[in-house]
């Protein structure tokens, strides 16, 4: 009877499979059963973080929209592949376009101008590479964005303030300049006789364990403790927020952070986060495949695309929290 049944049960999941899965197969809503014309990648080193999740995700549904598939690559590699090696890797599979985030190596130029050579147009976001043969640069002014910077540091300068710490995602010249245009605003202002010290500190964010490190120091290290700490990174931002509240900081030290994730958001909600960068992720994501799908029709696309940047802070964090 036992062997009788067990025949039986195997024959009914066997006809079941049958039925359901050979006879009526049911396509996945991963599949892509028709083949798309155009397949890029997004390459950059920080794809962990909560921005560049952002980005691709908003790219991916632009994508779609035009005949296109893109795929962020490193994000499922259990290798540590350099943005160089990435690169090459793109290159080399002759994908039909690249999204990229250059980090400031020479070898990268090179890399931008070798796949342009190849026929593999190039699109910079949030970084640039003027000077490359890249088509279009996605992002915001530097410039203008390091003087929001600064006007958000003086805001919050009192007559006890004594330090400032910029941290660095990477030393590029687009970091530095927060840095730089905080020490001059700070050196040009009638806080210029308080002896205030501007310092930064490099954090080569890929991924979490290496804010909170570094971040940890800082909490803990009260003799050099800052007074605001200034966040040019998702990552960085959120690991600042756990730390001020780890180490009892809260309203000890004023941070200014960089994007709008939930916790970020939270963060200010609750007065943790004095302000935030938003950059508006999903314009990025979209414009960096508008600008490769004009490329493809008419032969050019626009040099610059401009993203817009809000700054939230406590005034504004609740409808920005109700438009999202």
């Amino acid at each position: 009877m036992v062997i009788g049944f067990l025949l039986a049960t195997f024959t009914g999941l066997a006809l079941f499979y049958y039925n359901e899965v050979v006879a009526n197969p049911v396509i996945s809503e991963n599949a892509n059963p028709q083949p798309r014309s155009y397949y890029y990648v997004m390459i950059t080193e920080n794809y962990a973080s909560p921005f560049w999740k952002s980005v691709y995700a908003s790219a991916s549904k632009e994508a779609a929209l035009q005949d296109a598939y893109i795929e962020m690559m490193g994000k499922e590699s259990v290798t540590d592949y350099s943005l160089a090696d990435m690169m090459r890797i793109a290159i080399a599979s002759n994908v039909d376009g690249i999204i990229l985030e250059p980090n400031g190596d020479a070898e990268i130029v090179d890399l931008i101008n070798e796949a342009t050579a190849k026929g593999i147009p190039v699109v910079t976001v949030l970084e640039d590479e003027a000077q490359s043969d890249r088509i279009s640069y996605i992002g915001v002014n530097s410039y203008d964005l390091s003087i929001k910077y600064a006007d958000q540091v003086l805001g919050l300068i009192t007559e006890d303030t004594s330090r400032v710490l910029v941290l660095l995602n990477e030393p590029e010249e687009e970091d530095s300049l927060v840095y730089t245009q905080i020490r001059d605003q700070i050196a040009s202002s009638r806080y210029a006789d308080n002896q205030i010290e501007v310092d930064s500190q490099n954090i080569h964010s890929q991924s979490p364990f290496d804010s909170e490190e570094v971040i940890r120091d800082i909490m803990i290290d009260t003799a050099n403790k800052p007074d605001i700490l200034i966040c040019l990174d998702a990552i960085d931002t959120e690991c600042a927020c756990q730390a001020v509240v780890n180490y009892n900081m809260v309203g000890k030290i004023e941070i200014i952070g960089y994007y709008s994730s939930d916790t970020i958001l939270d963060a200010v909600q609750k007065n943790i986060v004095s302000s935030t960068f938003a950059l508006d992720a999903n314009q990025m994501g979209v414009n960096s495949i508008d600008a490769l799908t004009e490329f493809y029709a008419i032969g050019r696309t626009s040099e610059y695309y401009s993203i817009d940047v809000t700054i939230i802070d406590q005034s504004n964090v609740a409808d920005y929290i109700e438009e999202e």
